[in-house]
């Protein structure tokens, strides 16, 4: 289970990503799914990113085990 908050700093393995903007959840199971991170990127973006990548969460910061350039394949593009 995600174990965070709204605003925390998400990292990826090299470098700060951007910020958690609401978790999505399964209701069915009541567990998180997947994170909906505002980009820190080029071009901002939402990236919805499933839970398996977080590698550990705290209040303050989620660390995924994606680099930047992994992250983008997560980006919605509008």
């Amino acid at each position: 289970m995600v174990q965070t908050s709204v605003g925390a700093r998400v990292s990826c393995r090299d470098g700060w990503a951007g910020t958690l903007k609401r978790l999505v959840v399964d209701s069915d199971r009541g567990k998180t799914t997947h994170l909906v991170i505002e980009t820190a990127l080029l071009l901002p973006h939402d990236a919805i990113v499933p839970v398996e990548h977080v590698i550990a969460t705290g209040h303050e910061a989620i660390f995924l085990d994606l680099i930047s350039v992994q992250l983008e394949v997560y980006c919605e593009r509008g």
